[in-house]
């Protein structure tokens, strides 16, 4: 009777044991699977975050162009509309 009542505890251990591995060994290929997505996941964020802040540099490059270009139309058409009033003075 110790016989077999050892080969079934034996038997429980085991079972427990592989069940035991099994459970270490599925939760190891999820976390490899899960890190796996995450590197994927930082890679693209890095990579948009990177595109948003380049975009975000040539805007304001872009508005410091336009500021430029206004200030030199603006000060253009005020020298022309000089000159116009100094010609017709002029004309009189």
């Amino acid at each position: 009777m110790d016989n077999q009542r050892f080969r079934a505890y034996l038997f429980v251990f085991f079972s427990v044991l592989m069940a035991y591995g099994y459970q270490v060994a599925h939760n190891n290929h999820n976390d490899k699977m899960i890190n796996e997505a995450m590197e994927e996941h930082n890679y693209r964020i890095n990579r948009y975050v990177r595109m948003a802040n380049d975009f975000i540099l040539q805007k304001s490059e872009l508005k410091r162009e336009l500021s430029r270009v206004q200030s030199m139309y603006e000060a253009s058409r005020i020298e022309n509309e000089a000159l116009k009033q100094q010609l017709t003075r002029r004309d009189k």
